[in-house]
């Protein structure tokens, strides 16, 4: 009497198990057919820089939103994308003295150019507070210390910039963060205490934005880079599963802990968002359009609270088109003239830094 092929598991795999198996491996060859190489994983990170500041203004104007998930994981992607840049130019033999001199000349033209636009902006509107000692910390970038410290700001200068702030103090811990993070096993253990620091600060030193966990992705994308990781599809899908079983998790079963489990989710959707930079390319119009938006950052960031068209008479869409239609124009010129003044050669270097 014949036995039934199926009756012995260990004679093998069924025909369907075998054709189940080729198709999972032609996707994964597909999959990695797609992965940019490093020019493209830096194009796919230079266009989220652009993107994120964009989500920052959406999320800005449409305030109270659930938009400020977007704005989040926006500035964590942000910051990863800083740290990674900077670690894969500098390294971790950079002179101090050289790097933050590079920096000063980068961002001091910048700054300057839009202290001296928003005072145009302020005299306009009839704004008081302007000499005060906050300007000064505000101008210069350090609005964030007024924030997290509770002191009050009476300029009109330095709203809601905490984020450049901690830009800034990345910057000035860099030369030494990277090189006490390039010992051996310093990458690893940098990343496990910069993810269970900023998950617990935030559960235990709220600060009314997510300032511990962006931190946290500074850290990230330098040790990111020293350690030299390789992201995948698969990482990719589960930690973005992890993030919507906490984040429901935290409106079902465990809503007394609803707190914790979205700041647990915000950490895995956000590192979900970098790892698929690492993983899906882009296409040429979102690179182009991101790319040209990051460069324009800085001036984005810091002016596009003060455009802002009101919604009152033009209703909520047509009010952020058109604030959007101010915002980006008056940061092109103000890194155009910015750019002018540093390079010291007037209307070419406009023309060079406009295209």
């Amino acid at each position: 009497m014949t036995e039934r092929a199926d009756a012995h598991p260990e004679a093998g795999p069924t025909p369907a198990h075998s054709d189940d198996r080729a198709r999972g491996m032609r996707l994964l060859r597909w999959v990695d057919a797609l992965r940019p190489d490093a020019a493209g994983i830096s194009r796919n990170f230079a266009a989220a820089r652009g993107f994120s500041i964009l989500m920052v203004v959406t999320s800005h104007y449409f305030s109270p939103s659930l938009l400020w998930v977007g704005s989040t994981v926006a500035l964590f992607v942000f910051a990863f994308s800083s740290a990674h840049f900077t670690t894969e130019k500098y390294g971790t033999s950079v002179s101090i003295g050289r790097f933050w001199k590079s920096k000063f000349e980068r961002l001091g033209w910048r700054l300057l150019t839009i202290a001296v636009f928003l005072a145009v902006v302020f005299l306009g509107q009839g704004e008081s507070g302007m000499l005060t000692w906050q300007t000064l910390v505000a101008v210069t970038g350090l609005s964030g210390f007024l924030t997290w410290f509770g002191i009050p700001n009476p300029s009109p200068y330095g709203m809601g910039v905490w984020f450049l702030t901690l830009l800034l103090i990345f910057y000035a811990a860099y030369p030494l963060l990277a090189r006490g993070l390039a010992r051996p096993g310093g990458p690893l253990v940098g990343a496990v205490i910069a993810v269970t620091t900023g998950i617990v600060l935030e559960w235990t030193v709220p600060m009314g934005h997510m300032l511990w966990m962006t931190a946290g992705a500074f850290v990230l994308g330098v040790c990111w880079v020293l350690a030299g990781w390789a992201a995948s599809p698969a990482r990719t899908a589960s930690l973005i599963v992890l993030a919507v079983c906490t984040i429901a998790a935290g409106y079902t079963i465990g809503a007394a802990y609803r707190s914790e489990l979205n700041i647990i989710g915000l950490f895995a959707l956000s590192l979900a968002c970098v790892q698929a930079l690492f993983v899906v390319p882009l296409p040429r119009v979102v690179l182009t359009i991101g790319a040209w938006l990051g460069v324009r950052s800085l001036e984005i960031y810091l002016i596009h609270t003060y455009l802002f068209v009101g919604s009152e008479h033009f209703g909520p869409a047509v009010g952020y088109l058109a604030s959007v239609a101010i915002v980006i124009p008056s940061a092109w010129a103000l890194h155009a003239l910015a750019s002018a003044w540093r390079l010291g050669s007037g209307r070419g270097a406009v023309s060079r830094v406009a295209s």
